[in-house]
This record gives C-alpha cells, sequence and structure tokens, in this order.
C-alpha cells in the first residue's frame, strides 16, 4: 500500500511541477504582452534599441569619444561672450551732451487755472523736474 501512495504522491509531485512550468511561462508570456503593449501605447514609435524582456542592453553611439579621450586631460573652459553684459554707465549721456547747445522749456499753468479747487488758494511751483531730453539732428548742408 506504501508503494501506491508513494507513486500516487510522484505523480501529483510531478503534475504539480508540470503546472508550475506552465504557469511560468504563461506568466513571460503575458508579461512580454504587458510590456509590448506599454510600447505601443507610451513608447516612442522609432526607436528599436530596446528589447522586450530580460536584460535591456544600451546602446551607446557616443562612446568612440570616452574610450580614446585621456581621463587626465583637463576639461576646457569655455566663455561666451555673448553672456557678459557690459555695466551701464551713469552720466554717460549727460558728458556727451554737455557740450551741446540746450534748451530749457517750462511750461506753466495760466494764472486762472492756478487756483485750488478744494480751498480756492493760489497755487504756487514747488521745483522743477527733468521730463525728456531730445537730440535734434542737422544733417551737413
Amino acid at each position: 500500500m506504501t508503494d501506491i501512495r508513494e507513486q500516487e504522491m510522484q505523480n501529483r509531485i510531478d503534475s504539480l511541477t508540470l503546472e508550475k512550468e506552465n504557469l511560468r511561462n504563461e506568466n513571460i508570456c503575458l508579461k512580454e504582452q504587458i510590456a509590448q503593449l506599454k510600447k505601443l501605447a507610451f513608447g516612442s514609435r522609432t526607436e528599436k534599441t530596446k528589447k522586450i524582456l530580460g536584460e535591456v542592453e544600451e546602446i551607446n553611439l557616443f562612446d568612440e569619444a570616452e574610450v580614446e579621450a585621456k581621463g587626465s586631460a583637463p576639461e576646457p573652459v569655455i566663455e561666451d561672450p555673448a553672456h557678459q553684459r557690459r555695466k551701464k554707465q551713469k552720466g554717460h549721456l549727460d558728458q556727451i551732451l554737455k557740450d551741446m547747445p540746450h534748451e530749457e522749456r517750462v511750461i506753466t499753468l495760466p494764472k486762472d487755472e492756478r487756483i485750488c479747487k478744494r480751498c480756492g488758494t493760489q497755487l504756487t511751483s514747488m521745483g522743477r523736474e527733468k521730463i525728456c531730453t531730445e537730440v535734434q539732428f542737422i544733417p551737413a548742408t
């Protein structure tokens, strides 16, 4: 009776091992399908260097320069003159225009508008303010 029982147990073990292998193969197949569908849905359409399953080998297209380059060579320093901005000089325009003839215009309100609307008193000038400078170009004649 023990031989029959051992035989049944061995047959059961064999069938379970076979079922386990079938499930493992099905699991691998389903993982491949999921990877394929993810690639179709989310991956780029033209890139064909990735493997769907297993170890992913990275292809380095720019590896030649790294292999041939010396490891002890210093990195070159690149200076871009476009990023070096000159500082604005204060008073530069005043120095240029100091020898030019200039005209000062003071614009005041007419006498009837120099009265305060709230209290009715006379308005007085509080100071001068430079609003703009214009340069008039006269071509040579």
